[in-house]
């Protein structure tokens, strides 16, 4: 199961399983989100170097690379474009396909086939 062996890389209790709030914390069971990412995609055996390059980029990130405002607006646009170019042809080649099943959903869920969470 995905989730415990998610908890497992985070070394937290199985306890951990319990929903949590998003927002300013330290707790490690708030830092799911990519570390699950990280063990869907490649499995458990990369976690550890996952941990390694993100705190390579943090340290990275505190160096005095960027000097003036100039500068960070040029990075900024610099991502959003590389965001942009990674994710408009994947919109565009799964959108209807997505926007398809999501369709297909919420008819489900009006004729009462899908029961809503609070409905249990």
């Amino acid at each position: 199961h995905l989730e415990a062996r998610v908890i497992k890389n985070l070394n937290c209790p199985a306890s951990a399983r319990e929903p949590r709030l998003h927002g300013v914390s330290t707790d490690p069971r708030d830092q799911v989100g990519h570390i699950q990412g990280v063990v869907y995609l490649f499995g458990d055996r990369f976690v550890f170097l996952y941990k390694v390059i993100y705190c390579l980029l943090i340290i990275a990130a505190t160096l005095p690379i960027v000097k003036t405002t100039k500068e960070i607006g040029n990075l900024t646009d610099l991502g959003t474009g590389i965001m942009l170019w990674a994710n408009i042809p994947i919109m565009l080649i799964f959108g209807s396909y997505a926007m398809g099943k999501y369709h297909d959903y919420i008819k489900r869920l009006k004729n009462g086939e899908i029961k809503r969470k609070a409905d249990h």
